[in-house]
């Protein structure tokens, strides 16, 4: 897991679903899942995205296979105005 401080957010980020998934989505504002129940061998990434101190406002996971031409998740933020940006596209 990495975690990070941007501006007023704390974000982590994971190769997997963490252990404690349940109870991130029970206290997140916003939740995000896409292809997790997808049986072929791929990578899935997490990433909670909170105030400092608080509940995640966010969390996304994704599933994407292990190819290069696949889509990875990614997040901006800025910290001047609190904007968070996520999505998915091309490596």
């Amino acid at each position: 897991m990495t975690h990070v401080h941007v501006g007023t957010f704390d974000i982590q980020v994971w190769d997997r679903v963490p252990a404690h998934c349940a109870t991130l989505r029970q206290r997140a504002t916003l939740v995000d899942e896409y292809d997790l129940p997808r049986r072929e061998p791929g990578i899935i990434s997490t990433v909670t995205i909170a105030p400092q101190g608080g509940d995640p406002a966010l969390l996304l996971s994704q599933h994407r296979a292990v190819d290069p031409r696949g889509s990875q998740l990614g997040v901006v933020v800025v910290p001047d105005t609190s904007l968070v940006l996520t999505g998915v596209g091309p490596a």
